[in-house]
């Protein structure tokens, strides 16, 4: 699993957006519409990017697919904890703020 933990404004999402490509890994973002346009800046293409809900209502869809979370907060964690279907397998990386 991938983990990219530093500060804020340190090219976390840019990273992952490259890793995501890379990997072919779905992005899963609180706001997805900022990280559909960082792409775009970078000039990547091809990667999938939805918001939490979508996330878990998918989820059990596909096994396979693999997933990476872009800013692991609290709000996602209290998304996971309601849902309780969460599979650890499938979470390929995430990024997380130290501040």
């Amino acid at each position: 699993m991938i983990k990219i933990i530093r500060n804020r404004g340190t090219g976390k999402t840019t990273d992952l957006i490259y890793l995501a490509k890379d990997s072919n890994s779905t992005i899963v973002s609180a706001c997805p519409e900022y990280v559909i346009q960082k792409a775009y800046d970078l000039g990547v293409t091809g990667i999938k990017v939805i918001n939490y809900n979508q996330y878990f209502n998918s989820a059990d869809k596909n096994p396979l697919e693999k997933y990476m979370i872009d800013d692991l907060n609290d709000g996602f964690l209290r998304a996971v904890a309601s849902r309780c279907n969460f599979d650890y397998d499938n979470l390929a990386g995430f990024t997380l703020t130290t501040d």
